[in-house]
């Protein structure tokens, strides 16, 4: 399957809620990044069975990483209720990640199963030409740094 095909069809068949308005912005962007001489990897924080990760395995140029963090079973339930109700992520396996991305690509991006707060830690530098953070975990980040109860 081709990038163009994933954006119109492919995306559907992986559970999650990437539509194709934003598989569309996805492709916009790189094509005014390419069209610039813009080069750089790609990032992905959160990526539950990775409908959007796909997409950015097709963006990935020969000489770019893909770059892929997520929690995947250790995801701390207890920070978001949406979790623990079991509804719309009834499955956070690294396995399933990896078996759907597999479908559409040869080899995994390189992926890093830790917590987005200790990237740096990681030493990457400013290397990102496209960092994608999904929505659920920018709310869970917000409920750990903003709503704790031992913030100060």
């Amino acid at each position: 399957m081709h990038r163009r095909e994933y954006i119109v069809e492919g995306r559907r068949s992986i559970p999650g809620w990437f539509e194709r308005v934003d598989a569309e912005m996805f492709d916009a962007i790189d094509s005014a990044q390419r069209a610039a001489g813009i080069v750089g990897d790609i990032l992905e924080i959160g990526c539950y069975q990775g409908a959007s990760a796909i997409l950015l395995g097709y963006l990935r140029r020969a000489n770019e990483r893909l770059v892929i963090c997520d929690l995947f079973e250790g995801v701390e339930s207890t920070l978001d209720q949406f979790h623990s109700e079991g509804g719309a992520y009834a499955d956070l396996s690294r396995r399933s990640f990896e078996e759907n991305f597999l479908r559409f690509h040869e080899e995994l991006p390189e992926i890093l199963a830790m917590t987005s707060t200790a990237l740096a830690e990681v030493g990457f530098g400013k290397t990102f030409r496209i960092i994608h953070v999904t929505g659920r975990t920018i709310t869970r980040s917000y409920a750990r740094t903003y709503c704790s109860p031992n913030r100060s």
